[in-house]
């Protein structure tokens, strides 16, 4: 019987981690800023607690670089629905049960 050796391939990160901001299929997200929010929550009567949530562990959260507390600004195209937007708040991947 004869011993197969493992072999592993380093790779720079850039080729493991590709941009996934630039793939077709992920909509366009935008870290909003703290002003920005508000106007988005007043204009909707709506709360920060209200918001449907992304986990910060989120691959897309980590590479737009959203930290807990923010809120992010998805914009989806369809061929349908045309173009919509939506909003979603970062939240500890710790604290969701």
């Amino acid at each position: 019987m004869s011993k197969r050796r493992k072999e592993f391939k380093i790779e720079p990160a850039s080729e493991t981690n590709p941009d996934l901001t630039k793939h077709v299929l992920v909509p366009e997200h935008i870290v909003l800023s703290e002003e920005e929010a508000k106007k988005i929550l007043s204009e909707y009567h709506t709360t920060l607690d209200q918001l449907p949530r992304i986990l910060d562990t989120d691959p897309i959260v980590k590479q737009i670089g959203a930290k807990p507390g923010d809120v992010i600004k998805i914009i989806r195209r369809d061929d349908i629905a045309g173009r919509y937007v939506y909003f979603r708040r970062v939240v500890r991947a710790s604290e969701v049960a």
